[in-house]
């Protein structure tokens, strides 16, 4: 999941970017317009989503949420993620993410 694009054409075109030079590119099926709906879809297993940063927004206890540092911005990304994914496309992405830092 990404956020919708028309909330932040420039932050999702440099996201999707940084997907593709970690070398992927995102199966977005899903844009969301409020955080709350993101991380109410990986709570039910739908996927991962990234976003930026946002305050006053509490994870769940069972999803877990990671910075994403090294990338060349001026700002921070986060992913969150259901604590007990096991899913290969997961593990992928974070070991890219891991790759980048």
């Amino acid at each position: 999941m990404f956020f919708a694009r028309d909330l932040g054409p420039h932050m999702y075109d440099w996201m999707m970017a940084q997907c593709e030079q970690a070398g992927f590119k995102p199966r977005v099926v899903y844009h969301v317009t409020q955080p709350p709906m993101g991380i109410a879809l990986v709570k039910e297993g739908v996927g991962l989503l990234l976003k930026p940063i946002s305050k006053g927004y509490e994870l769940p206890g069972d999803l877990t949420a990671v910075r994403v540092d090294g990338l060349d911005a001026s700002f921070h990304i986060d992913v969150a993620w259901r604590a007990n994914e096991k899913s290969p496309s997961l593990r992928a992405f974070l070991a890219a993410l891991r790759a980048k830092a």
